[in-house]
């Protein structure tokens, strides 16, 4: 009797596993169109002379580029000659008002030291509890920075560039 009951048993989960699809084997990874995907820019003039780019790039493979570029802040410069320029390259976790980004490697580079770029490696948080906003064409984040002793919220505003 016993075998009899594990036979059928073994049947009835046969036929029921046999009668489920196995569609969601063959499925890709869905593409979520984000408006925050793409490259942003905030200008900002210099103290003295020249003016500064900060950039930051978001791909979808959930990677980022955040970079500051500076132009023209040696007196000997035109204005529009790169002096200097930092990147951070990482990933990146979007939630619906928060961005964690997780650099793993930056580059540096000063034209006045005339040497190759810098590359360091190194698990880094930058932005950190970054909030972000889009809207329209404008992507405001805000981060805590610690310019003194005391933690303090920043805010930057980017525009959208492609």
């Amino acid at each position: 009797m016993k075998l009899k009951i594990k036979h059928w048993l073994f049947v009835l989960i046969a036929v029921v596993s046999s009668s489920c699809s196995m569609d969601y084997l063959d499925l890709e990874p869905e593409f979520v169109e984000n408006d925050i995907f793409g490259v942003w820019t905030d200008t900002v003039r210099g103290q003295q002379n020249g003016y500064l780019v900060n950039e930051l790039v978001f791909r979808e493979n959930g990677t980022f580029v955040a970079g500051t570029k500076h132009y023209g802040v040696y007196i000997t410069q035109n204005t529009n000659q790169l002096s200097a320029y930092s990147e951070y390259y990482g990933n990146y976790v979007l939630g619906s008002k928060n961005i964690y980004f997780a650099s793993k490697q930056n580059t540096y580079w000063d034209s006045l030291t005339a040497a190759a770029p810098v590359i360091t490696v190194k698990d880094e948080v930058l932005f950190e509890s970054c909030t972000y906003k889009i809207s329209n064409d404008t992507l405001s984040i805000s981060y805590i920075t610690y310019p003194a002793d005391a933690p303090e919220v920043t805010t930057r505003k980017y525009i959208k560039a492609e």
